[in-house]
C-alpha cells in the first residue's frame, strides 16, 4: 500500500482476482464515500529506426503493411497504431503502440520490414528531461 499526498492510496495485487474481490470489499464496507478504480493497462511501444517518410504519409496503411510484410497474424486481433514520428526528413524513426504478444514477437525478431528495407526496433521509453521540465515550467529550489 502506497498513501499518496492527495489522500489516494495505490494498492497492489498479485492477480485479477484478487484485485475484483479487493474493490468490492472497498465498495460494500466503505460505502458511497470511497470509490476504487483500476487503471487500464497501457500497451508497450517500440521505435522503429531508419524509415522512409514516404511509408509513413497514412498511419493506418503503414500498419496493415508492417503486419502483412512481417507476417505478424490476424490484424484484427490485435491492437496497432502509430503513436508519433520523429524526425523530419527522408528516413524518420516510427514510435508504434501494440499489444503485448505482438510486442514479444516484434522484439524477439529484433528487425521489421518496411517496404525492401529491414529496420532495427528497440523499445521505446518516454522520458522527460531536465530541459522539458523547464519548458513546463515546474518551479524548483535554488541551491
Amino acid at each position: 500500500m502506497i498513501p499518496r499526498k492527495d489522500g489516494s492510496v495505490i494498492i497492489n495485487c498479485k492477480d485479477a482476482s484478487n484485485i475484483k474481490v479487493l474493490k468490492d470489499d472497498i465498495v460494500k464496507k466503505l460505502g458511497k464515500d470511497y470509490s476504487a478504480t483500476i487503471p487500464k493497462k497501457i500497451n508497450p511501444k517500440i521505435v522503429i529506426f531508419d524509415v522512409c517518410a514516404e511509408d509513413v504519409t497514412d498511419r493506418d496503411a503503414f500498419c496493415d503493411k508492417l503486419v502483412r510484410l512481417n507476417k505478424l497474424g490476424d490484424p484484427s486481433l490485435f491492437t496497432m497504431r502509430v503513436v508519433r514520428l520523429i524526425g523530419r526528413k527522408s528516413n524518420v524513426k516510427v514510435v508504434i503502440e501494440v499489444d503485448p504478444v505482438t510486442f514479444k514477437q516484434i522484439m524477439d525478431k529484433g528487425h521489421v520490414y518496411v517496404g525492401w528495407k529491414r529496420c532495427n526496433v528497440r523499445e521505446s521509453f518516454h522520458i522527460i528531461t531536465v530541459l522539458q521540465m523547464l519548458q513546463i515550467r515546474t518551479p524548483f529550489k535554488e541551491l
